[in-house]
């Protein structure tokens, strides 16, 4: 019988397979470091658009301001002094708020045929479907936090069942929630 020594090829076989070894975990730690780094640069551009984005958005948002809330004015009254926005001094400014508001309103069962205005006194002429209509237009009214106090002149039946209506809202000199020497004056509905 002849005898064969094997353990050369078996100390050979080790070191192989230690090396493939070596190179497969070489090659899994490349692999994921190669997609760390690709998650990394994906992540990166996207947060770089973000900050682009957030950067429009607050300049939009500061030229807003500027346009709408100008410098606080301050008045002197009673001797203490009161700061009044200047959105409030700014008529520019209140006609903006509020034909803004008129475009996007959506109201159910009401309809203005006449909004006139005069000084600080603003008067809304229409017809609703029911007086709940109106009631519940005013209430929920996102344009009633530009004006002091609103007062229903007129709501009327016609005879196809509509209601007719006239009520006026008035622009506060001060604002809706000036403290002035010591009293709180709030907004009216």
């Amino acid at each position: 019988m002849a005898t064969m020594n094997l353990l050369p090829w078996r100390e050979y076989e080790r070191v192989y397979q230690r090396k493939l070894l070596k190179r497969i975990l070489f090659i899994t730690c490349l692999l994921a470091l190669a997609s760390l780094l690709a998650i990394h640069v994906c992540l990166s551009r996207e947060e770089h658009r973000a900050r682009i984005r957030l950067a429009v958005i607050e300049d939009e948002l500061n030229k807003f301001r500027r346009d709408f809330f100008p410098v606080p004015h301050v008045i002197k009254s009673g001797g203490a002094a009161v700061t009044i926005p200047g959105l409030l001094l700014d008529q520019r400014g209140f006609n903006r708020l509020f034909f803004s508001g008129l475009g996007e309103m959506e109201p159910a069962g009401i309809c203005f045929m006449k909004i006139q205005r005069v000084n600080n006194v603003t008067r809304f002429q229409g017809q609703a479907d029911s007086s709940a209509d109106l009631t519940a237009f005013l209430l929920h009214w996102r344009m009633s936090g530009l004006f002091s106090e609103i007062h229903i002149n007129s709501l009327e039946q016609e005879r196809n069942g509509r209601m007719r209506f006239i009520f006026q809202a008035e622009k506060p000199a001060f604002g809706p929630h000036m403290n002035i020497t010591g009293m709180n004056y709030k907004k009216g509905v």
